[in-house]
């Protein structure tokens, strides 16, 4: 039976699935007569000769209809329920990162020529958040971070490192870190996915990590920052570490280098410490990170911290980095052939 049929045909079914023959065999010659007389009758009112059966199918059916549009005004109204809190998040995202900013000056580490461009992309994100949630309806123009937004960074972070263009390589970055963050965590994972999918660091196309060692081989305090962060968010997928590693351990290595480098404590060791965190999840990162010695600098960090002060996030992450290594059999074997570090984890886990 389907949304078309009459109560005839509710009636003939009845009838077949009980089996009674000669009662549709009438009842199907009296429908024949009934179609010759409605001919005959064409063009005149017949409603109020409508049977309680046919009332009752024609109310079911509008009742269908009404149920069926009450769905799809649900379904545009949860539309842009969830537009207005992506958006909501967005905004919050936006001032975590305004407040950041103002870290950084206090620490004196941002470099004020480039707070223009930040502030007029902030803007620019909160005008269409604006927008968004002033909208009264949905459309599928707003969505945050589509196939052809992430094409168009792409595009633009290539032309402007071929035109070295350093304030445009690090706008690219940052717009694609504060898209990230501003998604909800659950729907981030496929963000980092669109990311790998595009190849954003031109890992797979090139076959090497020159085009993301560039940057980070930059000492300018922003452009740094700015590949850090995006690297971190990366980093946090499983597929996001394969990813980073897919031409080699160039990248990990050079992060161990840039964080060894760093006073304790600053934004950028926070960084380097957290991907590290992050990527040592994967097994084939752990000869790597005790090779360059991290067990023994992890430790010294927090013994250093005992006589002064040291962020909390670095604290955090380097003890869960700590955790990872020790946790892998490959680090026993390593333990064993270098008595000195293995002393001095026993000395701390002492503490």
């Amino acid at each position: 039976m389907n949304k078309e049929d009459t109560e005839l045909d509710y009636i003939k079914d009845y009838l077949r699935q009980h089996g009674l023959k000669s009662t549709l065999e009438c009842l199907e010659k009296e429908e024949t007569y009934r179609h010759i007389s409605d001919k005959r009758r064409e063009g005149t009112n017949v409603d109020g000769d409508k049977t309680k059966l046919s009332k009752l199918i024609l109310e079911n059916k509008e009742k269908s209809k009404q149920i069926a549009k009450n769905q799809e005004t649900y379904k545009i109204l949860d539309k842009k329920h969830k537009s207005v809190l992506q958006c909501a998040r967005q905004i919050f995202s936006i001032v975590i990162n305004c407040l950041q900013q103002l870290h950084n000056i206090k620490d004196g580490n941002q470099v004020n020529e480039n707070l223009s461009d930040t502030i007029e992309n902030y803007k620019a994100q909160i005008g269409k958040y604006h927008k968004i949630i002033m909208s009264d309806e949905w459309d599928e123009k707003t969505e945050i971070m589509n196939q052809a937004v992430m094409i168009e960074h792409k595009k633009k972070l290539f032309k402007a490192k071929e035109e070295k263009n350093n304030e445009n390589i690090i706008e690219v970055l940052l717009s694609l870190r504060v898209n990230a963050l501003q998604i909800s965590p659950e729907l981030r994972k496929n963000l980092v996915y669109e990311l790998i999918r595009n190849d954003i660091l031109n890992l797979e196309e090139s076959k090497e990590d020159t085009f993301v060692l560039n940057f980070l081989s930059y000492h300018a305090y922003n452009l740094r920052h700015a590949t850090l962060s995006l690297i971190s968010i990366i980093a946090s997928t499983y597929k996001g570490v394969e990813y980073l590693m897919s031409n080699g351990n160039s990248i990990l290595e050079k992060i161990i280098d840039i964080m060894k480098n760093q006073e304790d404590g600053s934004v950028i060791q926070r960084f380097c410490i957290a991907i590290l965190q992050k990527m040592s999840v994967k097994e084939d990162t752990i000869p790597i990170l005790m090779k360059q010695g991290l067990i023994d600098w992890v430790i010294k960090l927090l013994q250093r911290s005992r006589i002064s002060e040291i962020h909390i996030f670095c604290l955090d992450f380097a003890s869960a980095l700590l955790a990872n290594i020790l946790h892998s059999n490959l680090t026993l074997d390593y333990l064993e052939k270098n008595s000195h570090i293995c002393k001095n984890v026993k000395l701390y886990l002492s503490f």
